[in-house]
This record gives C-alpha cells, sequence and structure tokens, in this order.
C-alpha cells in the first residue's frame, strides 16, 4: 500500500499539485474496496491516471504553457483552434500540446506571437444620392478588445453623440470582437468622402477605409415644351422645365447668358411638390411681349451643394403673318428640323407655316398641292443614299451634308 501512495504522491506531483506524501493516501484503507475511503481513492485514482499519464509522457518545453487570462484554452482545444493560427498555439501551447493539436516543438514557442489588432469597415450602400443617409459598421477585433476611433476625410469624427449610434460586444475565443455602427448624414458632404475605421489598444492598432460616393442626381428633365418651332409676333409663347431630385434647389432661366425674372416682358410661375424624399419643381416661362429672335433659352437647376445643370431649346420669332390656311400638318418638330429643305415641293405642302416663316413660301393662301412624300422623310434621321463609281485605282468621294440633322449615310461601291 505503502508503493500505491508513493506513485500517487508522484502522480499528484506531475500534475503540478503540492502534496505531502503522508497526507496523500491512508496506508490502511487505501485501496481497500470494502471502504469507502478506498473507494473514493480507486476513482481519485482513475481520474488522476486519466489526466496525467498523458502529461507525464509528452514533454512541455518550459515555454510551452497557458497564457490566457479568460480561461478560453479549452475553448480553443474544443473548437480544434490550435493549428489555425499560430497566435493559438503560443496562448495555450500546453492545452493544445496534451491535446495533441500541434508538435511539441515549432514557432508557437517564440513569445512574439500575438493576438492580432484587425478592422474592417463596411457599408449597406457606396454610392448614394446627395441628401441620403449612410450606416457604416465597423468591425475590430483584439485582446483586449481595441477602442474604435472614426476619421471622415482624415480628420477626427466624434461618434459619442450620433442619435444612432449602437456598438455591440460579440464575444469571441481569446480575441474578442467588437461592432460599432453609425449612420451619416451625407448633408454633411458635398462630394466623395473618405470613411476611416481605426482600431487601438495596448497591443496594437489596423485601420480600414471606404470611399462613400454621393450622386448628386437632379433629374432635369432634357427637354422643354413645346419644344423647338418658329413662333411670329402674335403667338403665345410659354416654355416648360421639370427637374427632379433628392438635391433640387432650385430652378431658374436665361437667355443670352442673362438670368430671367419676372418682368414687363416675362411671366415665371412654379409649382413644387415634395414626395417619398425627393424634390420636383415644374417651371413655366411665358414671353408677354415676344420680340424678332432666334436665340436659345436655357433652363438651368441648382442642387444643395451648389452643382449646376442645364438643357435648352432653340426659340425662333418672325415678323410675319400667316394666313391660317397655311398649316404645318407634319408637325411642329418634323417642320423644324425639315426647314431647310423647303425648296422642295413636298415639304412646302407638309411644312406651309415653317416654310413661309424661313422665306420659302410666299404669305397668302395656302393650295394644297399634289406633290407626295413620306413623312418620315422629314423626320431627323434622314436615310440618305449614295453611288459612288470608281473605276480603276480612281478614288472618288461623294458627300451629303445637313445642318442641324444627323445623317445616316449608306455607301456603296461598284467596281467594273
Amino acid at each position: 500500500m505503502l508503493g500505491v501512495a508513493v506513485f500517487l504522491t508522484a502522480i499528484l506531483a506531475v500534475a503540478g499539485e503540492d502534496v505531502d506524501p503522508t497526507d496523500a493516501v491512508d496506508p490502511v484503507d487505501a485501496l481497500d474496496p470494502s471502504s469507502l475511503v478506498g473507494q473514493l481513492n480507486v476513482s481519485l485514482f482513475e481520474k488522476l491516471m486519466l489526466r496525467t499519464l498523458p502529461q507525464a509522457m509528452i514533454p512541455l518545453h518550459h515555454n510551452c504553457t497557458d497564457y490566457s487570462e479568460t480561461g478560453d484554452c479549452d475553448l480553443v482545444v474544443e473548437n480544434r483552434l490550435c493549428s489555425t493560427m499560430l497566435f493559438y498555439a503560443r496562448y495555450c501551447c500546453r492545452s493544445c500540446t496534451l491535446a495533441k493539436q500541434i508538435l511539441t516543438y515549432g514557432p508557437h514557442l517564440r513569445y512574439t506571437m500575438k493576438i492580432p489588432v484587425t478592422a474592417k469597415i463596411s457599408t449597406d450602400k457606396r454610392e448614394l444620392r446627395y441628401g441620403e443617409n449612410v450606416t457604416v459598421t465597423c468591425e475590430v477585433s483584439g485582446s483586449p478588445v481595441p477602442e474604435v476611433l472614426w476619421f471622415v476625410d482624415d480628420r477626427y469624427f466624434d461618434a459619442s453623440g450620433l442619435p444612432n449610434a449602437t456598438v455591440e460586444d460579440l464575444g469571441g475565443i481569446l480575441t474578442k470582437t467588437r461592432r460599432e455602427t453609425i449612420t451619416l448624414p451625407t448633408t454633411m458632404f458635398s462630394n466623395d468622402f473618405l470613411c476611416d475605421c481605426v482600431a487601438i489598444s495596448t497591443e496594437g492598432r489596423d485601420e480600414s477605409r471606404l470611399t462613400i460616393f454621393i450622386r448628386k442626381d437632379i433629374g432635369l428633365s432634357s427637354e422643354i415644351l413645346p419644344g423647338e418651332r418658329l413662333f411670329t409676333l402674335t403667338d403665345d409663347i410659354t416654355l416648360e422645365c421639370t427637374a427632379k431630385g433628392v438635391s433640387l434647389k432650385e430652378i431658374g432661366w436665361k437667355l443670352n447668358d442673362e438670368i430671367l425674372e419676372n418682368s414687363d416682358s416675362y411671366n415665371i410661375t412654379e409649382e413644387r411638390i415634395a414626395e417619398d424624399g425627393e424634390m420636383r419643381i415644374h417651371s413655366n416661362i411665358t414671353f408677354l411681349r415676344p420680340e424678332v429672335m432666334d436665340d436659345d433659352v436655357l433652363c438651368f437647376a441648382t442642387t444643395l451643394s451648389g452643382d449646376i445643370t442645364d438643357t435648352e431649346t432653340r426659340v425662333i420669332v418672325k415678323d410675319m403673318d400667316i394666313h391660317p390656311s397655311c398649316k404645318d400638318i407634319a408637325g411642329r418638330r418634323e417642320c423644324f428640323y425639315g426647314r431647310y429643305t423647303c425648296d422642295r415641293d413636298y415639304v412646302k405642302s407638309y411644312c406651309c407655316r415653317t416654310c413661309t416663316l424661313v422665306g420659302v413660301v410666299p404669305v397668302g393662301p395656302h393650295f394644297p398641292s399634289n406633290t407626295e412624300a413620306s413623312l418620315a422623310s422629314l423626320h431627323p434621321d434622314i436615310l440618305l443614299e449614295c453611288s459612288v463609281r470608281r473605276r480603276g485605282n480612281d478614288d472618288l468621294s461623294n458627300y451629303w451634308l445637313s445642318r442641324d440633322t444627323e445623317s445616316r449615310v449608306v455607301y456603296r461601291e461598284h467596281t467594273d
């Protein structure tokens, strides 16, 4: 029995427990199964054998110990993390070695393997319309868990006062993670901006950056109604312009680089509608006393950040009376673009009013013509066909020219 006592004492010593050899077991009743003390000592003996025999058989380096102050080494072994990163093997060297998940030697025995400090920034969307809010999240990890510092365009940004800022401790095994989320109003920024999240602790620092792109959309309509046409001094000339967008501020009108305002010559009305966070402005300008002119009238819109976009239309006013029977039956847009071909009989027939204003058709009653042509030929997309005959190495070229008209040219080549 005394030999068993000495063996148990040795086992306890290997386990790292200080015991008095005379107190370890009772030499009389130690392993007597008939006694309660003997049964307890047998159970203790089995547990000690299972616990200490692997330790006695695996030689541990003197640097190989468990440094974890949080008691996470059991979780490291349980989740088989020992060999995934070197810092797990270093901070839980003893537990990982005894679990045979790492070798008894290697780089984990060095003191340089630290738990890394990391930062990772993300956002729900990188491109926003001006005036929208953006939510930015940063996850930092390390041991101890790092603090989070925010920088916007390389300037420190105090997120503690934001009403929607949230902080979550996500925990972790050895390395601890914290998530911080903030919401920024993009009205703070007139242009794209850089958002930077810095994780900092006593063990080091890391940072993560991303750029938020702001789309300063206005959505200005591309056409001013009623569109291009020729007017007379007796016509009512009213132009309409519509713009919409989150960042829309004002609509204005220009003529010859001069901003137009309500006066004896112009009447400007405006209607504003705010809907779904977007502003829509509809503006009309009426020429109260038209004058002979041939100018571009420009509608421009401004944003809250000072950006400008515009669209324009041509307004041509002639001092001429038109007979009631002289009309543009092809439509004002087709006739406007076809005004340079008024010398053709079918254009005169379809665009009597326009051709009269450009001085091709005399003022007076309009007599219907039997000359017919497709109305499509008056459209801006006029299809022109040209045949070039080339003989030998001679290079001949024909060109079609058309003012204010986009033309598609079909070229057919014949070689003799």
